[in-house]
């Protein structure tokens, strides 16, 4: 996982998450610095958790797990950001390829890598990513330091990035497996990040739940 893409995307993402943060109304190198770095040091951690336990979910299926970087979104977030001033932001984190072992799991009849394997080891991914929000949540409710509002707003914001059905992103592979699940699946995420931001856990888990799946039973009696 620890290749030169990785390393590439960490340093990218933390480049565009800090673009807008190296001072006020007059440029400071030492805030920026500190920023840029924090930035590294939280998608780092976000994406090292999240391939960790994709690889770990993946290994016990019987895939061999490999991080795939997408270099032309980090390229498109580099495009958007100097015109926009850092004002619209796309992050793309990257994602991973399953391949099946040459040694299977007794008991398991493989046809291939299964698209319902693809849509789990991505959910693990966002779970873990949500694990890391909250943690930093945590953190910050307790210090009221600045550096983990601004370390929380990365975690949501790689955790609803990543979601999006993009080429080499995560959420390509659940929205091939099925649109109605991404759709509820991406609102969820999408709809607790925007309200962790501001409330505590479970409201903002009420929050997810209800936009998730009440637009999801809504549409899946229009498409009947």
């Amino acid at each position: 996982m620890k290749d030169k893409g990785y390393i590439i995307t960490i340093v990218t993402l933390a480049f565009l998450v800090s673009f807008r943060m190296w001072g006020g109304l007059v440029f400071d190198p030492i805030v920026g610095i500190i920023n840029f770095v924090f930035g590294a040091l939280v998608i780092w951690s976000g994406l090292s958790l999240k391939l960790y336990f994709q690889k770990k979910y993946s290994t016990r299926l019987g895939y061999k797990f490999t991080y795939e970087s997408s270099p032309y979104g980090l390229l498109a977030g580099i495009i958007l950001a100097i015109p926009t001033l850092g004002w619209f932001l796309l992050l793309q984190p990257g994602t991973f390829d399953l391949t099946l072992k040459k040694r299977h799991k007794i008991g398991r009849v493989y046809k291939g890598v299964l698209f319902s394997d693809m849509l789990k080891t991505s959910l693990v991914g966002s779970f873990a990513l949500m694990i890391l929000a909250i943690g930093l949540k945590i953190l910050y409710s307790l210090t009221s330091e600045p550096l983990l509002q601004y370390g929380l707003f990365i975690s949501l914001a790689l955790l609803v990035y990543s979601l999006l059905p993009l080429p080499k992103n995560d959420g390509i592979h659940i929205f091939f497996k099925s649109r109605l699940s991404f759709l509820a699946i991406f609102l969820f995420f999408t709809g607790f990040s925007i309200s962790f931001y501001f409330l505590n856990l479970i409201q903002s888990l009420l929050i997810a739940i209800i936009i998730s799946i009440g637009l999801y039973f809504q549409l899946s009696k229009s498409l009947k």
